[in-house]
């Protein structure tokens, strides 16, 4: 896989894979954000077949430290923006999202999420299996 993104144009070096199947990519919080953003531009559309022989955890990798950190100053913005109960992101960096957020939907709480934006960049945010309403209308989990 790294092979194909660095064919496609991004600087990257072997990751470190652990006995768990987590990727490590070297430089740091810099490399895994070249590693996301060779994801986001050229992942599935030019290299499906070699992230699909990988285990989840090496094409999801947890967030890093730093953006962790923003994602609790989003979650943080998010509440003083009037969502009080908005919640901190799990260590994935998923966030499990209240039936009564969920009940406002992304129009419901659009301002506030322009307001916190800055904190996400691009990526957006990520909501936790199981937060998310199942086809019978309750959310699973």
């Amino acid at each position: 896989m790294a092979q194909c993104l660095r064919n496609h144009g991004y600087a990257l070096a072997e990751p470190t894979v652990s006995a768990t199947g987590v990727a490590t990519w070297s430089g740091g919080d810099s490399g895994a954000a070249r590693f996301k953003n060779a994801m986001r531009a050229v992942g599935f559309k030019f290299c499906g077949s070699q992230i699909e022989a990988l285990p989840s955890q090496a094409i999801n990798p947890p967030p890093t430290p730093a953006e962790l950190h923003n994602l609790v100053l989003f979650a943080q913005c998010m509440r003083s923006h009037g969502i009080s109960d908005w919640p901190d992101p799990h260590a994935d960096g998923t966030f499990p999202i209240p039936a009564r957020v969920q009940a406002l939907g992304k129009l419901g709480i659009m301002s506030q999420l322009r307001a916190c934006r800055k904190y996400t960049g691009e990526h957006g945010i990520a909501v936790s299996p199981g937060s998310v309403p199942s086809k019978s209308g309750k959310a699973s989990g």
